[in-house]
């Protein structure tokens, strides 16, 4: 009996010694699953951070590269409309013709309505232009009248008219 009494208390000693193995064992595989979780979540959090800086410095970089190519279209259209001046104060001045007659015309027309009216509604007209080739008569009255005109077209039929008159058909 003694001899069964001390195989029972071997056998139990036995088995308190493996379960201590084991929990010691699933302890430490505890401790390593929380620190590879908190290395990834620190590597989460740099992996952000790394790709917002990125994002940011191409934006720079992006920004920059549009700011230089703005003052490179600026400086070459400054460039293009400085070399046409020439031809801006041309087309100034055929919209000045076309405004001035335009205003000769209404000038023809008003003495013979201000004789049926009387000399007490005279009507004044001025003549306003305005960025696009747009020129507005104005009347005293409130009246409003738009004309479009197209410069280049005028231009042409100009041509076409002083290409008829020198040459004979």
């Amino acid at each position: 009996i003694k001899d069964l009494a001390e195989k029972e208390t071997h056998q139990s000693k036995l088995q308190i010694d493996y379960m201590n193995n084991l929990r010691k064992r699933y302890h430490e595989e505890q401790i390593w699953t929380d620190k590879w979780r908190i290395l990834s979540t620190y590597g989460t959090w740099g992996l952000i951070a790394l790709n917002s800086v990125v994002f940011l410095i191409s934006q720079y970089l992006f920004r920059l590269r549009e700011r230089g190519r703005m003052k490179d279209f600026e400086t070459l259209l400054k460039e293009t409309l400085s070399s046409n001046t020439s031809t801006m104060l041309a087309i100034r001045e055929h919209q000045n013709d076309i405004a001035e007659q335009r205003n000769e015309s209404q000038n023809i027309n008003e003495p013979s309505r201000q004789s049926k009216e009387g000399s007490s509604n005279e009507q004044s007209t001025t003549i306003e232009k305005e960025e696009g080739g747009t020129v507005l008569l104005n009347t005293s009255r409130g009246e409003e009248s738009k004309h479009q005109h197209d410069v280049c077209k005028e231009e042409s039929a100009d041509k076409d008219d002083s290409d008829k008159q020198e040459s004979p058909d």
